[in-house]
């Protein structure tokens, strides 16, 4: 999906309003999923098949990261 299309301009709101609503509801924990579940909705939208390298980029960046810590 890219930035200057018109379904770019019905996901933002609706991602960020839907951010707003679960954080106050649920707390911040849900509205994190939320944001990562929108995020991989939104680069997986136009090319589905980049879903397993970028899920194998968030599970080896996150590794990294436990590491460092």
């Amino acid at each position: 999906m890219p930035f200057n299309s018109f379904a770019f301009l019905v996901f933002l709101p609706l991602a960020a309003g839907a951010h707003g609503l679960i954080r106050r509801r649920f707390g911040w924990p849900w509205s994190e999923a939320w944001l990562l579940a929108a995020s991989l909705f939104f680069y997986v939208y136009a090319r589905p098949w980049n879903l397993p390298l970028l899920l194998a980029s968030i599970v080896f960046n996150w590794a990294i990261a436990r590491a460092m810590m």
